[in-house]
């Protein structure tokens, strides 16, 4: 069962339901550059198409809008990746936890909200180690409760045992010894 952390009253927004249907957030990166960049290039095709520039000019125009399209992609993938990497870093953290590891310390290569959810992330695995460390301390001495109460009750129920058989059996036939085995018997109760 999977368990989200927004509220049920909330209504999906629309930035959620674009997320949902581009996928990974690399699809999504490149979705904002090309968001970005497309309205330029349009812009400038239909602005040389109607105007009147010579086909130098336009074509000067045309290599700059690339170029700074080229750039604009590649800082993109430059930031994109530092944040794919965090994310990446955590997930796998994460992963890690539930597979039973404890010793997990998550590290992102930035101080930015990702860098706060790690640290969230590390403060929680502290807390589950230390956790689980008073939980297997508990259960140590439960186990050693158990074993010592287990010890100290064998020895008196055995004598119980061996006096209850003798005086059944009819070991024992002076009144007597019969009632200082009771007496015992009872002491052991």
């Amino acid at each position: 069962m999977r368990r989200t952390t927004r509220r049920p009253d909330a209504p999906a927004s629309i930035s959620s339901l674009v997320r949902t249907q581009v996928g990974p957030l690399r699809r999504q990166f490149a979705l904002v550059v090309a968001i970005v960049v497309a309205p330029v290039l349009v812009a400038l095709v239909v602005g040389g198409t109607l105007m009147v520039v010579s086909d130098r000019s336009a074509a000067l125009v045309a290599a700059v809008v690339a170029a700074a399209a080229a750039v604009a992609i590649v800082a993109a993938r430059f930031v994109a990746g530092g944040i794919l990497r965090d994310v990446q870093a955590i997930r796998d953290g994460l992963a890690a936890v539930g597979r039973g590891q404890r010793d997990v310390q998550i590290e992102t290569s930035a101080h930015d909200e990702l860098a706060e959810l790690a640290a969230a992330a590390n403060a929680m695995i502290d807390q589950l180690r230390e956790e689980e460390a008073r939980r297997d301390k508990s259960e140590a001495a439960r186990r050693n409760l158990i074993a010592a109460v287990s010890h100290d009750l064998r020895t008196p129920i055995t004598s119980l045992r061996l006096l209850a058989e003798a005086i059944g059996d009819d070991i024992v036939e002076d009144a007597a010894t019969r009632r200082g085995y009771l007496r015992r018997m009872g002491t052991h109760i």
